[in-house]
This record gives structure tokens, sequence and C-alpha cells, in this order.
């Protein structure tokens, strides 16, 4: 069978509105170029024309089948190490120490910090640098972090923490030989930076798996939501943080609709979120009675 160059709109748009039905991404607009593309590659390889790619489609389960392989190939994994520094820089100098201080005055010995849409890991491992690098303002206080993403074959990836030379080449040399071993052309994350995160394959549209998060990190991921979905989105997000918890959303993510649960607050030329109200929203059971990860709970066993 001979690939298409690109699929008919009417099979673009069925292949569209399904996943978006199906698990809240919606690739609309710019994305369907790169949608038509992947889908007649994934008919091609399957010997399959579109009737039939679509009734296994159909046929899938929940976070699994067909449906999850094309998820794992629509996903676009655009990330890196400290990508947008600002907001690493507000992490590193405002949010962590604002957040150790009252978790000291509250008698708390633990933060709780969340990448949501961690894709192959970069953030949340960069997440995990702030903190080392940050240690004598944290004094006693630790952080647990947590990487989540609806593609499984990114978390295992994350998990890996394996990475080509030119994906860490963004990081200084001192980072680099910090929290790196060199292993041939590859860059390995040293263990204690490894083992400090626990990583979940997780539809955030289903809500977060921990409550009393004190930083969740957010970034791009709500462009590929359409309304009432990403409406419903933030208000899950700031539902999971602590009351006084702060949000980091990418720069075309806007929240300024989100003034009566969130105040913004510019620091180190980025913009923070800090949730300051209770958001009208019903959180998932899983949300509500699911502890903190624990090791045994890491790797690719989340819930889709």
């Amino acid at each position: 069978m001979s690939r298409p160059l690109k699929l008919p709109q009417w099979q673009v748009a069925w292949v569209r509105d399904t996943v978006a039905a199906r698990c809240g991404l919606y690739l609309g607009g710019p994305h369907e170029g790169y949608l038509s593309a992947q889908v007649a590659t994934r008919m091609e390889e399957m010997q399959v024309n579109f009737a039939d790619y679509a009734r296994i489609v159909q046929e899938s389960p929940a976070g699994g089948g067909e449906l999850q392989t094309l998820i794992e190939r629509l996903c676009i994994h655009e990330t890196g190490f400290l990508r947008d520094p600002s907001d690493f820089q507000a992490v590193a100098s405002f949010v962590l120490p604002q957040l150790a201080r009252e978790a000291q005055r509250g008698g708390r010995r633990r933060l709780r910090l969340v990448s949501a849409g961690c894709s192959t890991g970069q953030e949340a491992y960069s997440l995990v640098m702030m903190v080392h690098e940050g240690r004598a303002l944290l004094e006693e206080i630790e952080a647990e972090t947590v990487g989540l993403d609806v593609s499984g074959d990114a978390i295992e990836r994350a998990a890996r923490g394996v990475y080509p030379a030119r994906e860490v080449m963004s990081l200084s040399a001192w980072r680099r030989e910090s929290y790196f071993r060199r292993v041939g052309t590859e860059y390995e994350v040293i263990p204690a930076l490894r083992d400090a995160v626990r990583w979940l394959r997780w539809n955030l549209t289903g809500g977060l798996p921990v409550t009393q998060v004190d930083l969740i990190l957010c970034r791009n991921v709500l462009i590929y939501f359409q309304e009432p979905q990403r409406d419903a989105l933030v208000r899950t997000l700031v539902s999971a943080l602590r009351l006084g918890g702060f949000l980091i959303a990418g720069y075309a993510d806007s929240l300024q609709a989100y003034r009566d649960i969130l105040d913004s607050i510019r620091v180190s030329g980025a913009v923070v979120f800090r949730r300051v109200g209770r958001p009208d929203v019903a959180q998932s059971r899983a949300a509500a009675v699911a502890p903190w990860p624990s090791a045994a709970a890491a790797g690719n066993r989340g819930v889709n």
C-alpha cells in the first residue's frame, strides 16, 4: 500500500477529534500537518486503510492499544535543561526560599514539587538541580519531585536519564560535570539526581495523582487543550496546590483570567502564579486519596 502525502481533511478531522475526546489533547490548527503525516506513516506500517485504522483506534482501551501508540507518536517533546532560564532563576531565588520559610513556620519538613507534562525529564531534573543548589537556603527542608506525562515512551526515557551530548550542551560546564557522567557519546544523570524524581505516566485531564503540592511546573501544555478542557485543567492544577503554592506556566499560557484564584508575581524576568483562592472544581477520587508516589509506584505505571 502506498503512503499518501497527506490524509484528506475529513480523516485528519476525525483523528483530531477522536484524540481530543479520548485523552483531551487537541492537535488542530498548526499541528494538523504533523498529525496527518504521523497517521499516514502508522497506516503504512500496519498495512491498513483508513476505515480499518479508525476501527482499531475506536476499539482501543483507555490508556492502551493503538490509541496510546498514536498519542506517543503525536506528542511533541520540545523541552530542554533549564529551558527558559528566567523561570528557574525565579524558582531558585524566590519560590523555593519562600516555600521553605513557610514550611518551617508550619512545622513541615518536606516540599512537594511536580513537573506536569514533563516530557523526557529535562524539566524535572532541572528543578532538582535548583533544589540541590539552594540547599543552604532550604536548610533542613527536603523536596520530593514527581514527573508526569501522558507518553509512556517519554517517561521511560526520563527514568533512564541518558541524553545525547547535544541535549546537555546548553548547561554550563560545571553543571555537566556535577550532574552527569559521560558514557560514550551520551551523558547519564548521576544517581543522586535520578533517584530524586518519581515518574508516572499520567493523563492530566483525569486530575493529578497528588494533592497539597507546593510547586507545579506546567509549561506549554495548556496550548494543546481547547475550552472548556483548558479551563478545567487550570482549575485542577490549582486545586492540587497547597494554599499559597506556586504554579509556573509557559509564556504562551495566559492565566490572567484566573485572578480570583491566582496572584501573579513578576520576579527575575519571569511571571509566577500563587494560589490565593479555592477553585470551583471537583477533584477526581484518585487525586483526593492518592498518597505521594513512592519508589514502588515510579515508572510507567500511571493511570490514563
